[in-house]
């Protein structure tokens, strides 16, 4: 009996495995939750790599926070002849100038190196001091596996990074800036002729295959990313994807081909994205009203007057499947002095939820009012008294009462006991 079920138990632990099974060919993996930043999954994520061209992550995130999307900027004979043979360009030619946003474009979709050097030029002068800010924005992320010495990817030994940060640094700009998250989801975009250039052939696909969907790699849930090679580097992706509520941000490095010539980051990473769907389900733990604490206020008309601190939006999370019962109870901070009057919807503090490590603060507001107690008056002193009076001759009325009956049933017990012993001499002697 215990052999079947032991053998029982082995064969659910089995398909229960196999079920959220995940095998990642890439060198460098990490999946995480884009709204908590928690990682999911990791492969080597913490190793020293080179990250190509998802450095544009950064150069991406220092012109959203610098620069302005209809700003101009003109491309230097140094931003453009920099790029060696070989690498990923937009083909702008030196003198032409063009928009912040059709450089951004360039910069994420295209993946164009000397789009790159223009942004670092037009923010901070020369690539040199733009190198300067992206590693001062790296220390400030927290990047601590990251060093950039240019704005494009293009190799260099003290050019690396790591999945961890890489990921981190896609989720800052991804949340933070909707013009990220709209160019690199864009399947296209195209530079205008110029005086310089005066062909219009200047047309190109994103270089993230996941969201074009004539692509063998296309990949519904894929909302966007950053594609990254170099021979060193290998095949690189930082990409988002979301389904069901669910938003999440994968990042491979070091890529290959498999044995049928298939690119290891678009199927690490769409295997990466499935395995987090499966394993995570949205969850509201808190919704928008609910009654968290009753406090106790001071100065209130009445002594039993208490204050509903009140819950001001949903807290709605992604969870991990096992944790679907489990109750979130958050910590609450009272900042104001629960003295009244206090009015409804004032705001009273706050409500921390720990989820996982990240924590979510959502404001508390007051649930109802609560008035304050009258000022003193010679009119309520004298009804003050007089229901002090009332309630004395209520309880003297109830003592009266009381004794009044005790004493009755005294004499009632007495004259039953005298009516006993005489029916008890009588029968004695008549005998």
């Amino acid at each position: 009996m215990k052999r079947t079920i032991l053998i029982t138990l082995f064969f659910i632990v089995l398909l229960t495995t196999s079920a959220f099974a995940i095998d990642i060919s890439s060198e460098n993996a990490i999946l995480i939750d884009t709204t908590t930043g928690r990682t999911i999954f990791q492969q080597g994520a913490y190793s020293k790599a080179f990250p190509a061209s998802t450095t544009k992550i950064m150069t991406a995130i220092l012109t959203l926070e610098n620069l302005e999307l209809t700003d101009t900027l003109v491309a230097s004979e140094n931003a453009v002849r920099s790029v060696p043979s070989g690498g990923s360009i937009c083909d702008i030619q030196a003198g032409e100038e063009f928009t912040v946003e059709q450089l951004l474009e360039g910069l994420l979709i295209a993946s164009g190196n000397e789009a790159a050097n223009i942004l670092a030029e037009g923010i901070s002068g020369t690539i040199e001091e733009f190198v300067v800010l992206m590693n001062k924005k790296s220390n400030e992320l927290d990047l601590t596996l990251t060093h950039f010495v240019n704005s494009n990817g293009l190799h260099n030994e003290n050019h690396y990074s790591c999945a961890y940060d890489l990921a981190k640094m896609y989720r800052y700009a991804y949340n933070k800036f909707p013009d990220f998250r709209r160019i690199t989801g864009m399947k296209a975009f195209s530079l205008p002729p110029t005086s310089i250039h005066t062909f219009d052939d200047r047309s190109f696909n994103n270089s993230n295959k996941m969201i074009i969907e004539s692509n063998k790699y296309y990949y519904e849930p894929c909302t966007g990313g950053k594609t990254g090679f170099t021979s060193e580097a290998k095949n690189c992706l930082v990409a988002s994807a979301s389904k069901d509520g669910i938003e999440l941000i994968a990042c491979v490095l070091g890529g290959g081909k498999t044995e049928e010539g298939e690119s290891q980051r678009y199927l690490d990473t769409k295997a990466l994205f499935e395995y987090g769907f499966s394993n995570l389900v949205v969850k509201t733990i808190a919704k928008s009203g609910d009654i968290l604490d009753t406090l106790e206020v001071e100065n209130s008309k009445n002594r039993s007057d208490r204050l509903n601190a009140v819950l001001s939006e949903p807290v709605t999370i992604a969870i991990e499947q096992k944790d679907l019962n489990k109750d979130f109870e958050p910590k609450i901070t009272i900042t104001r002095d629960m003295v009244a009057p206090i009015s409804s919807g004032e705001y009273i503090g706050k409500a921390t939820y720990n989820v996982y490590g990240t924590y979510y603060d959502v404001d508390l507001f007051s649930g109802n009012s609560v008035e304050v107690k009258p000022d003193f008056s010679a009119g309520d002193l004298v009804a003050d008294i007089l229901i002090i009076i009332l309630r004395i001759i209520i309880v003297i009325v109830i003592i009266i009462l009381i004794l009044r009956f005790y004493n009755k049933v005294i004499r009632k017990n007495a004259k039953m006991s005298r009516s006993s012993r005489t029916r008890r001499y009588n029968a004695r002697f008549r005998r």
